[in-house]
């Protein structure tokens, strides 16, 4: 299940306010001076000895007026001081900014992997003036593997550099994902640290428990590699998600409880990143529970005649739509239907399938000591 808008929205807000973290207002009426520019820098930055040019470039018709600059000892290594014209709320207004955190993140980190073996990150796409460095991985072991390494990475630019702020992406190669969209999926996220933070340990690792969180609900939602938690450690990871110290999106916990007359009361727990979505493997428990005469297969992979007499397949092995995007494959009488990556966003769907009525309202957010639950009752193919 992909975070969507939400984990687009956060990424960019995350560069808003990196960029609001880098520029400081510098006056409504006019642009920052070169004297400026250069206090500026070195209260922010380093009060390391700097080499500014005296010849002012300017871009985008003197919206954005700037200075080359290069730290003393290291004259190779060149960025930019500039002050930027911008509007904010109708208002025109100057800021300061600097791309020496790309400059010399980039840099140090190429020396790195001259260095070193670097088995998970690589540089990836940066945000505004930041570097941003990324690790794919596609199990919890890789995932603190890549968190090990990234502490090494860490210990090297403190050691070797003034302090800058990089932004590290982990990415979940999720199985029910096209490419194109691992960063949207649960399990993925990024970090954003200064290399002179004390308490980087402690935020790489709070990460990576946060991560590990999203992956429990992943597995629980998808039904898929059920192997990676015992089945206590499920449970540790799901009631830390209903924590104030979790960080990452909120999922759903509870059951669908069904009331039918003559198979009584059924309960079928539910783990869902939202109370809209449900998964492949979740329409598979409710038929099997309902004891679906026509359901075969597995839960990655199964048929029925639903209750509107089409017959549907599903599973999430991929396939091209004609968009060119790989989505989980699902059709009805054969006809491809509209999907998320392995599960359906609509309640209306599983009414069409099954003939079920969901009341989304009696869904409930799970508290500590609560459950969510949707009552569903029973209807035509029970």
């Amino acid at each position: 299940m992909r975070k969507g808008r939400k984990r687009r929205l956060a990424v960019f807000l995350c560069a808003a306010v990196m960029m609001a973290l880098l520029c400081t207002l510098s006056g409504c009426g006019r642009h920052a001076t070169r004297g400026e520019l250069i206090d500026w820098f070195q209260e922010n930055y380093t009060d390391a000895k700097l080499v500014v040019s005296r010849e002012k470039t300017e871009e985008d018709n003197g919206w954005t007026i700037g200075y080359t600059a290069y730290l003393k000892d290291r004259p190779e290594l060149v960025f930019q001081l500039q002050s930027r014209r911008v509007i904010v709320g109708g208002l025109r207004e100057h800021h300061n900014f600097t791309d020496f955190d790309k400059v010399y993140g980039a840099y140090y980190f190429a020396s790195y992997q001259r260095r070193h073996t670097v088995p998970y990150w690589t540089e990836g796409e940066g945000y505004g003036s930041i570097f941003n460095i990324e690790a794919i991985y596609s199990t919890p072991d890789e995932l603190e593997a890549a968190a090990q390494e990234l502490l090494e990475i860490l210990r090297f630019f403190a050691e070797q550099t003034p302090s800058v702020r990089l932004s590290f992406n982990f990415t979940f190669q999720s199985p029910v994902c096209d490419p194109g969209n691992f960063e949207f999926s649960l399990g993925s996220d990024y970090l954003s640290l200064a290399t002179d933070d004390t308490n980087a340990e402690n935020a790489v690792w709070q990460k990576v428990k946060d991560l590990r969180s999203e992956l429990a609900v992943w597995c629980s939602f998808y039904g898929l590699h059920p192997e990676w938690f015992s089945e206590e450690k499920m449970e540790q990871a799901l009631a830390y998600t209903q924590t104030e110290d979790y960080g990452g999106p909120s999922p759903y916990i509870g059951a669908w409880n069904i009331s039918n007359p003559e198979k009584g009361e059924l309960r079928i727990p539910l783990v869902t990143p939202n109370t809209w979505s449900f998964s492949f493997a979740q329409l598979y428990r409710l038929l099997l529970a309902l004891e679906w005469e026509t359901l075969e297969g597995s839960e990655t992979d199964f048929t029925f005649v639903g209750a509107d007499g089409s017959t549907y397949a599903l599973s999430y092995a991929l396939w091209e739509n004609e968009d060119g995007k790989l989505v989980s494959r699902c059709t009805k009488d054969g006809v491809p239907m509209e999907i998320d990556e392995g599960c359906f966003t609509s309640y209306s769907m599983l009414t069409q399938m099954t003939g079920v009525v969901l009341k989304e309202e009696n869904i409930t957010y799970r508290g500590p000591d609560e459950d969510g639950i949707a009552r569903l009752p029973a209807g035509p193919g029970l």
